[in-house]
């Protein structure tokens, strides 16, 4: 292909000279990359953007409740208040884990299922998976977006199990006043 194009005869400046061509249009561009293999992208993208958004809303709602936990264990509340405090925090601990799980699941789903176009060097549908047909293995499970939600599940249940004692002020009583025929 031409990088340059005579201008036509019909144009106002009809001479010889040329222009650039506009950009080049490959039906089948060079690196391999197919129309398969932007869905694929476009779709790892999305669960990529899912793990990212369910990791924020954990971090944003186990830090409200520690710093919940922390005001509560402050004003001496009662441990009422700390085991609903724990609660919620595993719950949604594990909620974020298991939909961890299924948008990882999904992507390696997604993975299998394309396959390169014959005499394909260019990468792959998604960045550096790591070792392996599968990507990171096992070594997965310390990616941050399994790690936290086991690591605030772990820290709530303990709440739960080894309940931190409340530290209350003991009430100063006022001296009492002395009867004045006490006085000498």
């Amino acid at each position: 292909m031409s990088k340059t194009q005579p201008v036509p005869e019909s144009s106002p400046s009809a001479d010889t000279s040329t222009v650039p061509a506009p950009a080049v249009v490959f039906d089948n561009p060079p690196s391999g990359d197919t129309s398969e293999m932007k869905v694929i992208r476009e779709m790892i993208r999305h669960e990529s953007d899912f793990i990212n958004h369910r990791l924020t809303w954990l971090a944003a709602l186990q830090g409200f409740l520690i710093a919940s936990l922390g005001v509560s264990l402050k004003s001496g509340l009662p441990n009422r208040v700390t085991v609903l405090l724990a609660v919620v925090g595993i719950v949604s601990s594990l909620s974020v884990l298991v939909s961890m799980f299924c948008a990882d699941r999904a992507i390696g789903r997604l993975r299998e299922v394309w396959t390169p176009p014959e005499n394909y060097r260019g990468p792959g549908v998604i960045g550096h998976p790591g070792p392996g047909k599968r990507g990171l293995g096992r070594w997965k499970f310390v990616l941050p977006w399994f790690v936290l939600p086991v690591l605030f599940t772990l820290v709530w249940t303990s709440l739960l199990l080894w309940p931190i004692p409340i530290q209350t002020q003991p009430e100063t009583t006022p001296p009492a006043s002395t009867p004045a025929s006490t006085r000498q």
